[in-house]
């Protein structure tokens, strides 16, 4: 049923002749794929699974992978496990549908990347952080926290923030 070229292009048009309440399920696992230019994962994996109505076909779907980032704080590279669940529907007549939203193909072909695609960057973190103790980069002189250590003065700080660095310490020595 899946393409060798783009898995993600499936025909539905058997499902479309089947009864209301006609249920196929589509399982995906790749070891690495290019959903589009800006999208490779590693370890990726999900199902998509159409339901038969009235209306169109349902799409319920889930998806994981891998996803090569760089951290907001150090700017190291890291892989950053991204995960979609949406449900979509594939109408049959376009009176039931908006501009925005999706039809049944006539000739009974999906194409999945651009709707996975959509949903994977609105599930990726807008900051990836690569750990939650990342300690970035040294405000002074740029070396990676996590790696080195810094050699940089402690900057003066305003009297009246001494009690939150105090605070700061504290919380760095409990951990």
């Amino acid at each position: 049923m899946n393409n060798s070229k783009n898995p993600f292009r499936l025909n539905i048009g058997f499902i479309v002749k089947e009864s209301v309440g006609y249920s196929r399920k589509f399982e995906f696992d790749y070891p690495n794929i290019q959903i589009n230019p800006d999208l490779s994962f590693d370890n990726f994996k999900g199902f998509a699974t159409f339901d038969r109505t009235q209306k169109g076909l349902v799409l319920q779907a889930s998806f994981t992978g891998d996803l090569l980032a760089s951290c907001v704080r150090c700017l190291d590279d890291f892989k950053e496990t991204v995960t979609t669940n949406f449900t979509e529907l594939y109408a049959f007549d376009n009176a039931d549908t908006d501009e925005n939203e999706l039809t049944v193909p006539v000739k009974g072909f999906i194409d999945l990347k651009p709707v996975i695609g959509e949903y994977l960057m609105i599930d990726f973190p807008t900051k990836p952080i690569c750990k939650a103790n990342c300690q970035g980069l040294c405000q002074e002189c740029g070396i990676n926290l996590n790696h080195h250590e810094c050699d940089c003065e402690d900057v003066v700080i305003d009297p009246r923030m001494e009690k939150l660095k105090e605070l700061l310490e504290q919380e760095k020595k409990d951990e």
